[in-house]
């Protein structure tokens, strides 16, 4: 929360990693071991964007979404964070973190969905093979993909808007 509103954290991927290069993101990655989500998810806020997880309450869970670029899946994991933490970029895997009210990705001008077709099979494609992709415009950036998936989820249950 800044200013009383509802934000979520985000961050510009470093332009050296292999997948989804320069691209917006949200802090994770992949589990170590055994490791439940809730785990994951504090062990790499920490080490990305240096969240200390003592100041992370997490309250629940999104549905796990498929990327196919990096052949993964994506355990979401939503959570309070007390005070105004001091972000701390990880050099080599964030670029930048940054933070965007969900009113703002809500505005009228901030969403598309758009239809795109992939010649091999896809989860989610109609019978035509095209499935949705969305898109949110915020301030001198594009989210897309996966990230963009997982804020209409979260979006949808927080405020009952259906994208």
């Amino acid at each position: 929360e800044v200013d009383g509103e509802a934000h979520v954290v985000l961050t510009r991927r470093s332009r050296a990693l292999r997948h989804h290069r320069g691209e917006i993101a949200l802090p994770g990655g992949r589990r170590d071991g055994d490791e439940d989500a809730v785990a994951t998810a504090l062990r790499e806020a920490n080490e990305e964007v240096g969240l200390d997880p003592a100041k992370v309450s997490p309250v629940g869970w999104l549905s796990p979404i498929a990327s196919i670029v990096s052949n993964s899946a994506i355990w979401p994991v939503v959570a309070t964070v007390a005070g105004q933490p001091q972000w701390r970029p990880q050099p080599g895997e964030v670029d930048r973190v940054f933070s965007v009210a969900l009113a703002d990705l809500l505005a009228d001008d901030a969403f598309v969905e758009e239809r795109w077709r992939r010649a091999t099979p896809r989860p989610g494609a109609d019978d035509e093979g095209f499935f949705p992709i969305y898109f949110f415009r915020v301030p001198e950036d594009l989210i897309w993909g996966a990230t963009a998936r997982v804020l209409v989820e979260l979006l949808t249950i927080a405020t009952g808007v259906d994208r």
